[in-house]
């Protein structure tokens, strides 16, 4: 039975009791290696930063629409979800994550579905293409992981926890079932799609309302933090008819702010998580 070491990974638990992902992998010998959110509380940090621009789009637009740069463990999907529960709006939008580790994509939705349906969740293959993907660029989600993903009462001792398991299990008890439904019926209807990393190349499959920023730092992806580039995506998958836009990240540094503002962005520095001197937000409206 694999754990995240496996995959080059190590849980951690922050201090508001929700589990975190620090990557094994260090990407020069200068830089330690980096955790995907703060220690201070992986869903009270989603929840500030991405949850300040949910509500004013659901309020804005009929069908709004959301990417999330990436997907992790799953939170700022599931606040997606939350947000359109608590507004009676489960079936209303649409979301385009990007991750470019595939085991958390298939970890992710493996698990969400098996919390739902317990060990009766489907063994096929969950991660559903779009039609102008190609097989070489959807992984298919193997037999071998799924089962991995379960825990096996037949061959594994009765009181062993899979730690990956527990992770999403920790991450899930955040949020009502209703909300894990609305999600992974997002997923089926293919309003929800999940695509692999983000580069300069990538076309979103629909334009955006709102821009949840999540990527790991400018240290460890530089080229999703350079300013031309930014400008570049944004400015080409916005939905210019439909306004107001809305761009939220845990960041606050040059280059993001230049790029928005040469989008036609109004930027407000916010105040950061747990510390962190600022976040920002920006508006265009």
């Amino acid at each position: 039975m694999k754990n995240w070491s496996h995959y080059s990974w190590e849980k951690i638990l922050t201090a508001d009791g929700s589990y975190s992902l620090k990557s094994l992998v260090s990407n020069s010998e200068s830089h330690e290696s980096e955790i995907m959110h703060h220690r201070g509380g992986a869903h009270s940090e989603t929840f500030l930063v991405y949850g300040r621009i949910l509500e004013p789009l659901f309020a804005a637009h009929k069908n709004p629409r959301f990417l999330s740069l990436g997907l992790g463990l799953g939170y700022i999907e599931l606040l997606v979800a939350q947000k359109a529960f608590e507004l009676g709006r489960e079936d209303d939008f649409y979301l385009v994550s990007y991750e470019s580790c595939p085991e958390l994509v298939e970890y992710f939705l493996s698990e969400i579905e098996k919390s739902l349906h317990g060990n009766q969740a489907s063994k096929t293959n969950l991660w559903v293409t779009n039609s102008d993907q190609t097989e070489a660029q959807a992984p298919a989600l193997t037999q071998t992981l799924i089962d991995e993903a379960l825990i096996d009462q037949t061959h594994a001792d009765q009181t062993q926890i899979n730690e990956i398991s527990q992770t999403y299990e920790n991450v899930f008890s955040f949020y009502p079932d209703q909300v894990k439904q609305i999600l992974f019926k997002a997923y089926q209807q293919k309003r929800w799609v999940i695509y692999p990393a983000l580069t300069q190349v990538t076309v979103v499959p629909f334009l955006i309302h709102g821009f949840l920023w999540d990527a790991f730092s400018r240290k460890t992806t530089p080229e999703l933090w350079d300013e031309d580039f930014l400008k570049s995506f944004i400015s080409q998958s916005l939905d210019k008819i439909a306004l107001p836009i809305g761009f939220t990240t845990y960041a606050c540094n040059g280059p993001i702010k230049r790029a928005l503002r040469a989008c036609g962005f109004d930027v407000q520095e916010q105040k950061g998580f747990h510390g962190k001197r600022q976040s920002l937000m920006a508006w265009l409206k």
